[in-house]
C-alpha cells in the first residue's frame, strides 16, 4: 500500500473556526435533546440541494423514530427552489438548520457533523429515508461494540415516487472493492474527532475514501441484519460515472496501481451493463429483475425484507 499519500481529511476544529457565510441564513426549533431519557444522544444530519420535492419526507421519517433521543442539523447548500420553506414547514422537528453556498455535497456534511453534538451521527441525505427504528436499533448494536467503530445494515431502494424495488447487502461486489453501504452507516462523534472528516476534493466517491481510511485505521464495520437502516433513492450522484473515475484515484492511492486499474474496469462495466438494461427493459421493468434478484438473494441468506 503507497504511504507516501495523505489519506485524512479535513478537521473539525477547521469548521467549528469557520467563518459564516455573509448569505446564511438558520432556523429550528426542536430541542437538541430528551433530557428524561439516559439514552445517548444521536445527531442526524441532513445535506440537501434544490430538494424541495422530496426533503419534507425525509424530515418526517426522522421525527417518526421510535427512539427518544435525537438532535436533527439540516444544512442546505443555498437552494434556489423551495427547499428553505420545506425545511421552515417542518421546523419543529429540525434543531437547527442553515441554509448557505457550500463546497458541494461533502463539504456540506462536514459542516453539520461540526454541529453536532451526539455521541452517535447519522448522515442522512435530502431525498433519502429512515425506517422507524433505525436510530434504535444502531444504538442497540453500539452497545455491544468497541468504542470507535461503526455500525450498518442493509438499504431498501426506491425509486423518485417512493416505490421500493429491492436491497443492497455488504454481500458480493467487486474483488478489491468492499461493499461499503454508506448510506446505512452510524458513526460515533468520536471517530469523526481521531479520523477527520470528508475529504472535499471528491465530490461523488469521498464517502469511499473515507470508508478506506477508517479500515486503514483499525476501525471496524459491523453489520446489522434483518430488515434495513436506511431507505435509498437511486437517482442521486453517486450513480454517475464520475463515481467510477474518482473510485480509480482513490484506490490508487490506497491499493495500487493493479488493484485499482481491475476494481476501476469491472465497476464500469457493471455501470454501464446497468444501464443498457434499463433502456432496454425500461424503468418499471427493470426494478422488477432487480427486485427479483435482490430477494433470491436475501431468501438464500435467511433475511426478511
Amino acid at each position: 500500500m503507497p504511504s507516501n499519500v495523505e489519506h485524512r481529511g479535513p478537521s473539525l476544529a477547521q469548521y467549528l473556526d469557520a467563518r459564516p457565510h455573509p448569505k446564511r441564513r438558520s432556523g429550528g426549533l426542536r430541542e437538541p435533546g430528551n433530557h428524561t431519557t439516559d439514552e445517548p444522544l444521536v445527531s442526524v444530519v441532513t445535506v440537501a440541494r434544490n430538494a424541495a420535492g422530496l426533503i419534507a419526507q425525509t424530515i418526517e421519517s426522522v421525527a417518526a423514530q421510535t427512539y427518544p433521543n435525537i438532535e436533527y442539523i439540516v444544512i442546505d447548500g443555498a437552494s434556489t427552489d423551495a427547499t428553505v420553506e420545506a425545511i421552515r414547514e417542518h421546523e419543529q422537528t429540525v434543531t437547527r438548520w442553515v441554509s448557505e453556498p457550500d463546497g458541494g455535497i461533502y463539504d456540506a456534511m462536514n459542516k453539520g457533523i461540526a454541529l453536532c453534538t451526539g455521541r452517535y451521527v447519522k448522515l442522512l441525505n435530502a431525498d433519502d429515508l429512515l425506517p422507524p427504528d433505525s436510530v434504535a436499533r444502531a444504538v442497540a448494536a453500539f452497545r455491544s461494540t468497541p468504542p470507535g467503530d461503526c455500525v450498518y445494515g442493509d438499504i431498501r431502494l426506491m425509486d423518485l415516487s417512493s416505490k421500493e424495488f429491492g436491497f443492497i447487502t455488504p454481500q458480493g461486489g467487486i474483488r478489491f472493492f468492499t461493499p461499503f453501504l454508506h448510506p446505512a452507516w452510524y458513526v460515533p462523534m468520536a471517530t469523526y474527532r481521531s479520523f477527520g472528516l470528508y475529504r472535499t476534493d471528491f465530490r461523488i466517491a469521498s464517502d469511499y475514501e473515507y470508508h478506506l481510511r477508517l479500515v486503514q485505521g483499525g476501525v471496524r464495520f459491523h453489520h446489522l441484519g434483518g430488515s434495513p437502516l436506511a431507505c435509498f433513492r437511486t437517482n442521486g450522484a453517486s450513480s454517475s460515472l464520475r463515481g467510477v473515475k474518482e473510485g480509480f484515484v482513490i484506490n490508487r492511492e490506497y491499493q495500487g496501481i493493479g488493484r485499482a486499474s481491475y476494481v476501476f474496469s469491472v465497476h464500469l462495466f457493471k455501470k454501464l451493463r446497468s444501464r443498457l438494461v434499463d433502456s432496454l427493459l425500461g424503468e418499471r421493468m427493470a426494478h422488477r429483475v432487480r427486485t427479483a434478484v435482490h430477494e433470491r438473494r436475501r431468501s438464500k441468506q435467511g433475511v426478511n425484507p
